[in-house]
């Protein structure tokens, strides 16, 4: 019943955690020996909807990675780096963890390191690869030279040479889709969610992706 008016005014998400303390509370007292049952056994909160993160077209990623036009450093890095979440599908985590060795620049590939520290490697296009070779050569060790502390082979520096942290990838990507006058919701997710789109799109099939992502279950890329 009490679950019953909760539904009436709150969302599904809350009533959900709503129903998750009960069933906790419920245990704590069966363990205690304090309720003879667990009265709460079999209680379920409403079912959740997964939501999908927003796709981009293929005119908008054009749009977004020309946007950032500048010739300034950080201009530059910003450019390599949205090419590199778009072209490789690199979670937030993965691309401010690159290192200078990522790059395999012969073989055309990207290392990365996803969840559980596995690493796999991913193609990469020639256009950002470029960029990021061009970043890596020119940019990099100006970057570096303005830092107070040593950020070791981090492949994305701050403008204080400090290593790129994720909310400012966050911030990069929001900030060129606002330039980019893009009214979808963007954010690096989404781009990596493009990047997967594509693929499939242009016929890739969904275990190469699934492997490109870094997914353990093909479930999740599905």
């Amino acid at each position: 019943r009490h679950l019953d008016r909760r539904l009436k005014d709150h969302a599904p998400a809350g009533v959900a955690r709503a129903a998750a303390a009960i069933r906790g509370f419920y245990r704590f007292l069966h363990a205690e020996g304090i309720c003879r049952e667990d009265a709460a056994t079999g209680l379920l909160g409403p079912k959740l909807e997964k939501k999908l993160p927003s796709v981009l077209s293929r005119a908008a990623i054009a749009r977004l990675l020309d946007a950032t036009t500048g010739d300034d450093l950080l201009a530059r890095r910003d450019r390599a780096l949205l090419h590199v979440l778009y072209a490789t599908g690199c979670r937030v985590s993965e691309a401010t963890g690159l290192r200078l060795t990522s790059i395999v620049e012969e073989h055309r590939l990207l290392r990365a390191f996803g969840k559980g520290n596995k690493e796999r490697l991913v193609p990469i296009s020639d256009q950002a690869l470029e960029l990021v070779r061009r970043y890596r050569d020119e940019v990099r060790p100006q970057l570096r030279a303005r830092a107070t502390r040593d950020p070791g082979d981090v492949l994305f520096l701050s403008r204080t040479g400090r290593p790129l942290d994720r909310v400012r990838v966050w911030q990069v990507v929001r900030e060129t889709c606002r330039r980019a006058d893009l009214t979808v919701a963007c954010s690096p997710h989404s781009l990596r969610h493009s990047f997967a789109t594509h693929l499939l799109a242009g016929g890739a099939d969904l275990r190469s992706v699934q492997e490109m992502l870094g997914h353990a279950d093909v479930s999740t890329t599905q």
